[in-house]
């Protein structure tokens, strides 16, 4: 075994895992909505200072549309947490080989070659394994037992070179 990191997915993880997925992952959506928000609200300025009330409700449209991309990743976790009460008392344990990574905790066993990968991103509190498009495993970089964080991040961007991407 050559890394070893022990994560639970405690509240405070699966949100950050969820912010960092809708805001750097999806940073696209996120860019044309703050775009979009900050246009009706000047439209609503506008009409505003033109003495037409429209202008209010324009300016309510682009608030609301700010606070829900805000507020997004609370939201999608509640709901998930709902129907699934298993993944917030989840404790993942990763044992990183040469080959493979294996991945065990209280409902299964995965054994996941590197290249089966999908992307791999590292942000200033974790790393992210995605198997999928829109779905992923949570490590924190505290939490390593065996390796540190910065050993690790060299070792698994060799592994899967242009699918590492650091974004804080």
């Amino acid at each position: 075994m050559l890394y070893h990191n022990k994560t639970a997915y405690t509240k405070e993880e699966l949100i950050k895992f969820q912010r960092y997925h809708f805001e750097k992952v999806n940073g696209t959506v996120y860019k044309i909505n703050t775009a979009l928000s900050i246009l009706i609200i000047a439209i609503a300025i506008f009409l505003l200072i033109l003495n037409d009330y429209i202008g209010f409700i324009y300016l309510l449209i682009g608030i609301f549309l700010m606070l829900f991309m805000k507020f997004l990743p609370n939201i999608h976790f509640q709901l998930a947490n709902k129907k699934n009460k298993i993944l917030s008392d989840l404790e993942n344990d990763y044992q990183f080989d040469e080959d493979f990574i294996e991945i065990k905790n209280s409902i299964s066993t995965s054994r996941i070659k590197y290249d089966q990968l999908y992307k791999v991103y590292e942000s200033d509190f974790g790393f992210y394994l995605y198997i999928s498009w829109n779905q992923g495993f949570i490590m924190n970089k505290n939490n390593f037992l065996k390796g540190t964080s910065d050993e690790f991040s060299n070792f698994i961007a060799s592994q899967v070179e242009d699918r590492y991407q650091y974004k804080k």
